[in-house]
């Protein structure tokens, strides 16, 4: 098990921007990638799924934090902030995944990593794997996605979007207003396009939209903590016990 500040602690999880995320056209740069982009995720029924980007829960490209990088016997390498939650392989296999801190994670436990698979609709398939190294690392970058499902394939391997409360269930509901938010504002944005082609607007293609949507959403979000993520881990010390907390 490796410690850390509190300072990096509470700072929120996040991955480096030499980590690369999986797009329906291929690997991307999480530097690179913006709001509004599909990204792998693992879905509710342990299924690599394409999910929308609708939010960055950090983001500092010029900052240096201290991550923790998980290295596996297949050679995959997850980099992220010790705080991040992570699936790994119950003790208990009644269960199916236990999602515990990077910081927690140790040599001989079992993280999710994802392998290609075309005999599959999707073209993938996750498995177990055994982490065989656990260090800390500094590096330059944080960026930290949100996707609509709540999960992530980061360099092949699966994470929790969430970070500092232990639970992926309460992350996920209490980051359900948000995702209800990014719903409304898509549909609105879909009647604003709607209304702007059928009155003799110059047409442009879905690619386009998509395109633009992504940088004019990546522009105007301000470097550092989402302001929704900075409040959920503002009241989290009141209604959730210390024991639940990072």
């Amino acid at each position: 098990m490796l410690s850390e500040s509190s300072s990096v602690g509470k700072s929120g999880g996040c991955f480096p921007g030499s980590s690369s995320v999986l797009t329906p056209s291929g690997p991307k740069l999480l530097s690179s990638l913006g709001v509004g982009e599909a990204i792998a995720s693992l879905d509710s029924a342990g299924e690599i799924v394409f999910s929308e980007v609708i939010a960055f829960l950090d983001y500092a490209p010029s900052s240096k934090r201290q991550f923790i990088r998980l290295s596996t016997s297949s050679g995959r390498q997850l980099t992220l902030t010790p705080s991040h939650l992570v699936p790994t392989e119950p003790k208990d296999l009644k269960t199916p995944s236990s999602i515990i801190y990077a910081a927690k994670v140790q040599v001989g436990d079992r993280i999710l990593v994802r392998d290609d698979d075309r005999t599959l609709p999707g073209g993938s398939r996750v498995r177990w794997d055994d982490v065989i190294e656990a260090e800390l690392v500094l590096e330059e970058g944080v960026y930290a996605p949100l996707t609509r499902e709540g999960t992530i394939v980061v360099d092949d391997v699966v994470a929790s979007c969430y970070a500092i409360v232990n639970s992926q269930t309460i992350a996920q509901v209490g980051f359900f207003p948000l995702r209800l938010l990014s719903t409304i504002t898509d549909g609105l944005q879909s009647v604003k396009d709607f209304f702007w082609h059928s009155h003799g607007g110059q047409d442009i293609t879905t690619n386009e939209i998509q395109g633009s949507k992504s940088m004019n959403s990546r522009w105007r979000q301000p470097e550092g903590l989402h302001w929704y993520a900075n409040f959920l881990y503002s009241i989290s010390t009141y209604v959730l016990p210390s024991s639940m907390l990072y």
